[in-house]
């Protein structure tokens, strides 16, 4: 009895004096030890005091961790931003062309430089400057074979080859021979040359695209708006001013890895595209097999360090009963490019 005494007292006093110095919290059915400070450092930095960039705060009680389980002692009371998890999920950077990635060019605008010559499947703006009702007004494209139909009333004209300026006299000629009437302009609407730029286009091995008849530009290791001004600079030695368009439609470089061992009896290798939502609980379930009794943390994810970068590779325990059984969290991790789910499963 008296023991019973002195134990109750015990932890009536520990609890008071955790609650007046702010480390323990009643709040909720589930007891959070340590500080309950925000994930963000409201202090700017200064003389002895890292500069750290800010995170939005978490979006549920679970994901305010205790920093006492997460700082180094250099830090002190300046907490990094913590790790990606399923609830508190980042923005990838600007993506990155690699090959084999797919991308598509699309061509705004593009007017031949110099003096261009009608190209079979070129469109040509013919207007009749005759001001008659029955006059010829509108886009006219040349045939394969080089010519332009003006109707059955009018014939058609070769003009293939020919600069606009004769074209423009080839039309007046033929015109006025069938009508008396052959007062016209003509100009470029469209060259067939865009159409060899324009569509999808895969980024080769040596991380350039082909522009057809106009070369290839280097793009690897470029974001979108990098590579879409070095298309345009490199078709600006053909046409006046380009104006491109480029984004990507097939994000085939970026991959995030599952290995599985189960019970000893070797490593399968299995690979995903990454696409920026994805977390560990994402991964597992991708790989179709079902996960034999997995212990506690015998999964983790080892996350490979950016290159030239002074810090060591990551490897980041995951609390698989936590995540899969609790609803926990903290453990799921939002997966980023080149990151490596292990899974050491036993039977």
């Amino acid at each position: 009895m008296r023991i019973r005494r002195r134990f109750f007292w015990a932890i009536t006093g520990l609890c008071a004096i955790g609650a007046a110095s702010g480390c323990i919290s009643s709040q909720g059915w589930r007891t959070t030890i340590g500080p309950r400070s925000p994930l963000i450092s409201t202090q700017p930095a200064g003389p002895g005091r890292p500069n750290i960039p800010t995170l939005p705060p978490p979006r549920s009680e679970h994901e305010r961790i205790s920093f006492s389980e997460m700082l180094p002692p250099e830090y002190g009371e300046f907490a990094p931003p913590p790790l990606p998890t399923e609830k508190l999920k980042v923005s990838f950077p600007p993506y990155v062309i690699e090959a084999p990635d797919v991308v598509t060019i699309d061509v705004i605008g593009a007017l031949p430089k110099g003096a261009y010559q009608v190209q079979p499947l070129d469109a040509l703006v013919i207007t009749s400057l005759d001001g008659q009702s029955d006059s010829i007004a509108g886009v006219f494209h040349v045939t394969p074979d080089g010519q332009i139909d003006l109707g059955p009333k009018n014939g058609t004209v070769a003009v293939a080859d020919l600069s606009l300026d004769h074209a423009q006299e080839a039309v007046q000629k033929h015109l006025a021979a069938r009508t008396g009437k052959g007062h016209v302009s003509v100009s470029l609407a469209q060259t067939n040359a865009v159409k060899q730029i324009r569509g999808d286009h895969i980024v080769r091995p040596d991380g350039t695209v082909g522009l057809g008849d106009y070369g290839s530009v280097f793009v690897a290791g470029m974001t979108l708006d990098d590579a879409k001004t070095a298309i345009e600079s490199h078709l600006g030695r053909r046409f006046s001013k380009p104006v491109v368009s480029l984004d990507v439609r097939g994000f085939n470089s970026k991959y995030y890895y599952v290995v599985v061992n189960v019970a000893g009896l070797g490593e399968t290798v299995h690979r995903f595209i990454a696409t920026g939502n994805e977390t560990v609980l994402d991964a597992v379930a991708h790989v179709h097999f079902a996960v034999p009794a997995v212990k506690k943390q015998r999964v983790w994810v080892a996350r490979p360090a950016p290159p030239n970068a002074d810090g060591a590779d990551q490897i980041l325990p995951v609390n698989w009963n936590e995540v899969t059984q609790a609803g926990g969290t903290r453990t799921n991790y939002q997966l980023l490019p080149g990151d490596r789910v292990y899974v050491q499963a036993n039977r």
